[in-house]
């Protein structure tokens, strides 16, 4: 289904954004998309789901991609 490939191509850029601390906020994301926030935030879940630490940085007001050797513990 194109819709489906279009949907993977997505989450995969988001991925590819925040690998390169370029992506900023979900309303940013949403407007180079064209898609809404909640799009967005289903997105970054699925990514959570499938194992990447994702959070959001009030320091630096982005999204961030935690890395396996950053994690705490």
């Amino acid at each position: 289904m194109n819709s489906y490939r279009s949907h993977q191509q997505n989450v995969i850029r988001i991925l590819e954004m925040l690998e390169k601390g370029r992506f900023i906020s979900r309303r940013q994301a949403a407007r180079l998309f064209d898609c809404t926030e909640g799009t967005i935030t289903i997105w970054l879940n699925e990514l959570r789901e499938d194992g990447h630490k994702i959070q959001y940085s009030r320091s630096l007001q982005k999204y961030i991609l935690i890395k396996k050797n950053e994690l705490k513990g």
